[in-house]
């Protein structure tokens, strides 16, 4: 074959076409290669979405129950109250107990105390 400046490698039209199929091809490969990776991908995704929903959906099942079994704030408030209340009552009786307690104990000593007063005025007048 006479070289050709224009074309030192020597290409024809067949060859160039052959070369070119060639690259289409190896397109075709890479591209559908490259398609199913993609869409291993999404698949992956896709399951970690759904596994992190589920997860998400439980979680708010669990403060769904968790809430209601809490006390709201007027429950709570009104439960305090009488508790308060309750306390301060038993406070008063407890006073009033040791107050009570206080006096029978003041009147044992005074009686104790006059008894002794006329043991000692019998026992000086008999002697």
């Amino acid at each position: 074959m006479p070289q050709d400046a224009h074309n030192p490698d020597g290409w024809t039209f067949a060859s160039l076409y052959k070369h070119m199929m060639m690259a289409v091809e190896a397109s075709k490969d890479a591209v559908t290669t490259a398609m199913a990776s993609a869409q291993k991908a999404v698949d992956k995704a896709e399951s970690a979405q759904q596994l992190r929903n589920e997860a998400q959906n439980e979680w708010r099942a669990a403060m769904k129950d968790q809430q209601a079994t809490f006390a709201d704030k007027e429950q709570t408030d009104r439960r305090l109250a009488i508790l308060e209340q309750l306390a301060a009552g038993q406070t008063g009786k407890e006073r009033g107990v040791s107050m009570i307690g206080a006096i029978i104990i003041g009147f044992a000593v005074v009686i104790s105390g006059v008894i002794a007063a006329l043991g000692l005025i019998f026992n000086v007048s008999h002697h």
